[in-house]
């Protein structure tokens, strides 16, 4: 199907309905060469003929004489009359059909009055040409004639009548608010029998119109019509997934909660009905009806539900079927909710090598689904829900393989610590079913004995129900105090570690209520079982050392094993078996807490940043240059001082400025964070001495000579060439005059102290290279100098000779030798360069210019990019550096989709190539461009289909809007009038298709938001883009705009909204746009009294009803439309 065939059928659906669609489609295919293989001439016609008469039948007719009851029987009195007068029977027969002529041609005429379609059009000569021609196609074929379809047959006959449909759709949609009015009359109709009959044949079944019809008639007393005339039949699977209305089953709730027993049952019956459909519109409609019925009376249709709970069941329905169980429960009818549930919550895994699945995924789904269920279950049901939730559970650790065949030991407390709430324990669909199996055994132990809960559970055959068992008694209190003796004695709960946490927490809770015998009984078990694993103990400790263990090793063994076991209910513990482990604690000392010392001491620092802030700075630095922990302790507590420093010396920089001077030997660790919190402060303002930074800078040049390849000495030179940076860009405030000259020697020493950083240059780093490179040492020192330089030809020292040339300082001869260095790293060094070129050419443009050559050498193109990437990446553009460059300039936009320097690899324009647009944008509407051959503006001109184009259109807009609101006497109309050139010379380079130039050309919603421009041009250039198929890419923000534009000009803003609308990609923003703002233009169009924006508007309230925005229907009403038309 072409572009607009898939347009009209999308009209046609929501004007006529899905079945009118569905053989427009079937028509369409009738016009490919393919179908010629396949179907014979006869068949193609008479399928022609079928929707035509289809059309014809339910579109509204106008002008028709109608014939009564009594001018049938004045005319068959007539007709006796003349036949007893001998008159031939045919001639009177033909007579009496001509005073009521209902024929094919008066019908078509009839639709065309009533459509308001010219009779002159090429719609209606087709259509009424077609009713001609169509018998002669179907029976008055030559015997000569083939009888399979030719291009001949659909270029003279099927294309004409695929444009007869499209036109009638076109015309039927501007006039829908009156078909919508028609179903009203039948929805407020006393008559529902011959209401629902015109509907059901009458009438075209669109989205629109089933909703309308359905949200008007009233909840009694049209069921059951309804239900006759087959509008609750199942729609089969061939319906078409995107068509998610089934406005009868909307009104199929609004029944059911209507409080007439009657019609709810018929409502049940419908249900019941349609149990077999696959549909899943169809199922959610069900659904909703189900609870809008009274919770009895909805539960006998639980078995329904139940076998819609398969394994691939739409989300929607999950949804609706979670809250269906809901109800249930809330009504009381927990054995239906919970056979729903036993389904809606299941976990499987559909086969070997297959992840988890549920009804709800992911995970935090499945949480939610069980919190919403579960409360309601456990309080009604316990007994019920325990069972529930302990089957589920059984189930998803058997699918998970937590649960394996072996049921002595499933290692749960490796991956659920305990039972207990806990912030470690998994959200995962096992978890979630662990914690409700876990709440209904103590809910249920509010209603039964806890020994009958807790026998339940240990019938289960996985330790995990044993593990919630123990929980259970643990939190029964008193009344279990048997199970709870029987429980601490039991060999295996002790000897395993599964059960630890749970038994530890039961014996906390019940032990000390023991008697004495019973207390000494579970103590001796437990030291039995230490005693069993003695000699296992030996035997690890033989493999990992090679040589038994002596009785020293083996005593502490023992002991710190009794220790353990006791540690966290020794409180619980008679006195003396206390005292015993409160000894061994003594000795050996407590037991370590999780996590371990090894994976908290990260975090940890010796000393404060308060602390360290509240030093004398001779205290500081001994500390810091003492402090030197052990290989062990080094990796892991060093950041925790680190952090420690660096913020102190964010907080109290002035105390670590002085301090600098005598942190010389101090670890490299120590003098990154000192840089790394002075930097912050100076970025903050914050001002120091510097004496002892450049002291300590001077140490770290040093360091880096003697170790260049070390990487902490590398980042400790960066971070020192940033400080330096920062202090010549403030000078004089931060850095005082007399320290500029040692500070720029210790710029220098920098800049040759550590070697390239090749990955400035690799291909990983191509799109970053300047940032990469202006991160290095090097790199930021040449930032400095250049600093250095802008600073000093502003603010010179106090007694030198004024300067008044970039090259009279010494930056110019370091920077000069930077230029004629071919080595690998004078790639990285340019690249610095380029992102100061603007700066450069600001301070002496003369330097600049005599050394062009040897900023973009012709013999190396490599490093010329270097050199205009960064000007690129980092620089500024000015009118200086936009003169200076412009050969430059030129060059780049003519390579700009060829040149992969400027271009990302996955194809897009990557933020080089932006900032060359942005450039010659703003050169050219400031006018440091002129529009020629010679331009860089024309050159990327000359990629018309180019996304590059969509960002320049931008630029130039809001380069014009910058420039209008500037004050008065700062703008130029000159810059104004560019603007709008560029934009007209683009828009007359839109060929072909709308997506060649959509990027582009959808920028005009941006342009006409630009007051630099007067409205009636943007009104202008708006209508001309959607004209063009231009769809607009942030409609919602016009539309304020066109209210303000509707008294203006009240016509063409219409139309230009209506274009909008029914653009083949309009989105629902489009179609939906503020009823406030649409209100005004269709207000000020159908009170202008032309008769085009009157039509105009009619026909926008059409399309806006078609696509389901009803809003503003009433705005014309039977009595406006008439009072129009005789206008």
């Amino acid at each position: 199907m072409t572009p607009e065939q898939i347009e009209t059928k999308k009209l046609l659906t929501r004007t006529l309905g899905q079945e009118f669609a569905t053989r427009y489609e079937d028509l369409c295919t009738l016009s490919t060469p393919l179908a010629s293989l396949q179907i014979d001439l006869p068949l193609a016609t008479h399928a022609m003929r079928e929707m035509e008469s289809m059309l014809r039948g339910i579109l509204p007719k106008s002008g028709l004489p109608e014939l009564t009851a009594e001018t049938k029987g004045k005319l068959e009195q007539a007709k006796r009359q003349l036949l007893d007068l001998k008159f031939d029977s045919q001639r009177v027969h033909d007579a009496v059909k001509r005073l009521y002529e209902n024929t094919q041609r008066a019908q078509i005429n009839g639709v065309l009055r009533a459509l308001d379609i010219d009779q002159e059009s090429d719609t209606a000569k087709a259509w009424l040409a077609f009713g001609k021609q169509q018998a002669g196609l179907a029976h008055k074929r030559s015997w000569r004639k083939r009888l399979k379809l030719d291009s001949d047959f659909s270029s003279e006959t099927i294309f004409p009548f695929l444009s007869v449909i499209r036109g009638v759709a076109l015309a039927f949609e501007a006039k829908y608010p009156s078909f919508i009015a028609r179903v009203d009359e039948l929805a407020l109709g006393q008559d529902k029998d011959a209401a629902i009959a015109e509907f059901a044949e009458k009438i075209p079944h669109s989205p629109a119109v089933e909703s309308r019809f359905f949200s008007r008639i009233e909840p009694s007393g049209w069921l059951g019509l309804l239900n006759n005339h087959d509008f609750y039949a199942d729609r089969g699977v061939e319906h078409p997934q995107f068509d998610k209305s089934w406005n009868q089953g909307t009104y199929l709730a609004r029944v059911a909660a209507a409080p007439d027993a009657s019609e709810q049952s018929l409502v049940l019956a419908i249900v019941k009905g349609l149990a077999a459909s696959v549909d899943a519109v169809i199922r959610e409609n069900c659904l909703k009806a189900l609870m809008a019925l009274p919770a009895a009376e909805s539960a006998s249709a639980t078995f329904i539900v139940e076998a819609w709970l398969d394994k691939s069941l739409d989300r929607d329905v999950t949804r609706l079927t979670l809250q269906f169980a809901q109800k249930l429960a809330k009504g009381r009818q927990f054995e239906p909710a919970i056979r729903l549930c036993r389904k809606l919550l299941r976990v499987w895994r559909q086969g070997e090598g297959s992840d988890l699945e549920s009804h709800f995924a992911p995970r935090g789904i499945y949480e939610w689904a069980v919190q919403k269920i579960a409360p309601g279950l456990i309080e009604g049901a316990p007994l019920l829900a325990f069972e529930l939730f302990c089957s589920l559970l059984s189930e998803a650790g058997q699918a998970s393989r937590l649960f394996s065949a072996d049921s002595k030991h499933d290692h749960s407390n490796i991956w659920r610590k305990t039972i207990a709430d806990n912030a470690d324990n998994s959200r995962s669909e096992i978890g979630v079913l662990i914690t409700a199996t876990r709440d209904s055994a103590m809910q249920l132990t509010k209603v039964a004995e806890a020994s009958e809960v807790v026998k339940l559970l240990s019938a289960q055959p996985y330790p995990m129900f044993r593990r919630i068992a123990l929980h259970v008694l643990a939190n029964a209190g008193g009344a279990s105090l048997e199970l709870a003796s029987s429980a601490l004695s039991d060999m295996e709960l002790i000897a395993d570690a599964t059960y630890d946490h749970e038994y530890t927490a039961l014996a906390r809770a019940a032990f000390s209520q023991l008697s004495p015998d019973v207390q000494n009984a579970i103590i001796k078990q437990i030291e039995t079982s230490l005693e069993i694993i003695t000699p296992r103990w030996r035997a690890w400790f033989e493999s990992e050392n090679s040589r038994p263990p002596t009785a020293e090793e083996e005593r502490k063994s023992m002991l710190v094993a009794r220790r353990d076991k006791y540690w966290d209910w020794r409180e619980a513990l008679p006195t003396e078996k206390k005292a015993e482990i409160k000894a061994i604690a003594v000795e050996f000392g407590d037991p370590e807490p999780w996590p371990p010392a090894f994976m908290r001491l990260g975090s940890e620092s010796p000393v404060t940043p308060e602390e360290l802030s509240e030093w004398p700075s001779d205290k500081l630095s001994a500390y810091l240059v003492a402090w030197s922990p052990d290989r062990k302790e080094r990796e892991i507590a060093i950041s925790g001082l680190e952090q420690a420093v660096e913020k102190a010396a964010r907080d109290n920089p002035v105390l670590f400025a002085l301090a600098a001077q005598g942190l010389g030997n101090a670890v490299p660790e120590i003098h990154r964070c000192i840089f790394a919190g002075l930097l912050a402060a100076a970025k903050h303002n914050e001002k120091f001495p510097w004496n002892g930074v450049l002291s300590l800078i001077e140490k770290i040049t040093d360091l880096v000579l003697n170790l260049p390849n070390s990487q902490i000495n590398r980042q400790n030179s960066a971070l020192a060439a940033e400080l330096l940076k920062l202090g010549f860009m403030t000078l004089p405030c931060q850095m005082p005059s007399e320290f500029v000259d040692r500070a720029w020697a210790a710029t220098v020493a920098l800049t040759g102290a550590v070697p390239a950083d090749d990955t400035a240059n690799d291909e990983e780093g191509a799109r970053h290279r300047h940032f990469r490179a202006a991160h290095t040492t090097a790199g930021t020192a040449i930032e400095a100098m250049i600093w250095y330089a802008v600073r000093r030809l502003r603010y010179p020292a106090p007694g030198d000779a004024p300067i008044a040339l970039f090259q009279d300082l010494p930056v110019g001869p370091i920077v000069d030798a930077l230029l004629d260095d071919r080595s690998s790293r004078a790639t990285q060094w340019r690249l610095v360069v380029g992102g100061q070129l603007w700066r450069l050419i600001e301070l002496d443009d003369h330097w600049v210019t005599t050394r062009l050559g040897k900023l973009f050498p012709p013999e190396n193109i490599a490093l010329g990019e270097a050199i205009w990437r960064g000007h690129l990446e980092g620089g500024r553009l000015t009118s200086k550096a936009a003169a200076l460059l412009v050969d430059q300039y030129k060059s780049a936009s003519t390579s700009i989709r060829s040149d992969v320097a400027l271009e990302d690899p996955d194809g897009g324009h990557d933020r080089i190539s932006r900032r060359l647009i942005n450039d010659i944008a703003h050169a050219y509407v400031l006018g440091f461009y002129n529009v020629n051959s010679d331009s860089p503006v024309d050159a990327i001109l000359a990629h018309g289909d180019d996304p590059v184009n969509a960002d320049i259109i931008s630029i130039v807009g809001h380069a014009a809007q910058d420039i209008f609101n500037q004050p008065a006497d700062q703008q130029t109309s000159i810059s104004i009038e560019r603007a709008r050139n560029y934009w007209v010379l683009r828009k007359e380079t839109w060929t072909g298709t709308p997506q060649t130039y959509q990027l582009e050309a959808s920028k005009v919603a941006e342009w006409v938001q630009h007051s630099a421009f007067d409205s009636t041009w943007r009104l202008q250039q708006l209508s001309c883009a959607l004209e063009k198929g231009v769809l607009l890419d942030s409609p919602w923000d016009i539309f304020p705009w066109l209210a303000e534009m509707a008294d203006e000009d009240p016509v063409q803003v219409v139309g230009i909204l209506y274009a909008m609308v029914t653009h083949p990609a309009a989105n629902q923003y489009t179609v939906n746009g503020p009823d406030e703002d649409v209100e005004t233009i269709l207000s000020a169009a159908l009170a202008c009294g032309d008769a085009a924006g009157v039509r105009k508007a009619e026909s926008l309230i059409g399309a806006l009803t078609t696509r389901g925005n009803l809003s503003f229907l009433s705005m014309i009403s039977g009595d406006q439309q008439t009072s129009r038309a005789q206008t």
